[in-house]
């Protein structure tokens, strides 16, 4: 985390500022957390003033900067960065009433009313009772009063009630055999999942750009030498060749066939499948390192599985001008 002075943006807001000042909640899970006034620190970490238990949130993930009149919320470097209305952030963001934040596999609503207008009280103190192992949950916790104390003053913390998490990350491989996903696959897929609500929505722009930065970082890293797991490259496959079969952008495929030569591996069943359609449809796809991708997989050929080689055939056959 970044040990810096808070520095409060302008406050831009529509309809004016209120004379009265506002004030702000989260919503997560059907609770309601007010935020009192000042910096406060989201993340796993027991020192921050919101917590959220979720493994793809960093311990100290982002800062809200809560006003008389505004709201926002920075990224502090997390792993899996901070998404609100669907785009990832980069520098203090505004944030309205009804705006949906994403950390994680979480996803908070902002709420915002007027002085006077409306009070958004916090919830009651609860006590949470211990999760069983087998069940993970979630569970958010903020400073959001101080309680007029007898002894030395101490922040009165309030627990929203437990919500699940998403159920263990088990899925199946390309092979039928299901295999424990590693933790930067869980945070690409959740993206991913995303990315899928956009592209229904008929949203391709949107959901290009929601997961382009973490596609491109994973070939940059690979191009590092550092090696990718094998859900990770599966996911860019799929998720690479999907997007540019709705954007027309042959950008992301270019990527994922360019990660999949570097590990010599045949791309998904899925991806070839929209590959071999790509190629009809798409000539800005790169030919040369369609060509590449072919020599790649000749020389991993003892290496592959009979399954992977089926695939490779598929690839072997496709056309390069």
């Amino acid at each position: 985390m970044r040990n810096t002075p808070v520095t409060w943006p302008r406050a831009e807001l529509s309809g004016g500022v209120p004379s009265t000042g506002r004030r702000f909640a989260l919503l997560m899970g059907g609770n309601e957390l007010a935020l009192s006034r000042g910096e406060l620190l989201l993340g796993r970490s027991r020192s921050c003033q919101v917590i959220v238990e979720d493994m793809l949130v960093s311990r100290h993930h982002a800062r809200l900067l809560v006003s008389k009149v505004a709201l926002f919320v920075e990224d502090l470097g997390s792993t899996n960065g901070v998404i609100v209305n669907e785009v990832p952030i980069s520098g203090p963001t505004p944030l309205h009433d009804g705006d949906r934040i994403i950390v994680g596999t979480q996803e908070l609503v902002v709420r915002a009313v007027d002085d006077g207008i409306e009070t958004l009280e916090p919830p009651s103190p609860r006590v949470s009772q211990p999760t069983p192992k087998a069940q993970p949950s979630v569970q958010l916790a903020a400073v959001v009063t101080r309680q007029q104390p007898t002894q030395p003053e101490v922040p009165a913390q309030v627990t929203v009630p437990m919500v699940r998490a998403p159920e263990p990350s088990v899925y199946p491989s390309e092979g039928g055999d299901t295999t424990q996903r590693t933790e930067k696959a869980d945070g690409l897929l959740t993206m991913a999942r995303m990315a899928d609500r956009m592209i229904a929505m008929g949203r391709h722009d949107a959901a290009a750009r929601l997961l382009g930065d973490h596609l491109k970082g994973v070939l940059a890293k690979a191009k590092q030498g550092r090696v990718v797991p094998r859900d990770v490259l599966d996911t860019v496959g799929v998720y690479g060749l999907k997007l540019s079969e709705v954007t027309h952008d042959a950008t992301w495929a270019n990527l994922a066939i360019e990660l999949h030569s570097m590990a010599r591996r045949p791309l998904p069943e899925r991806a070839v499948g929209i590959l071999e359609l790509l190629l009809l449809r798409l000539p800005e796809l790169d030919r040369q390192l369609l060509l590449r991708f072919k020599a790649a997989l000749r020389d991993a050929a003892d290496n592959l599985s009979r399954e992977e080689w089926t695939l490779v055939e598929r690839i072997l056959k496709m056309p390069t001008r």
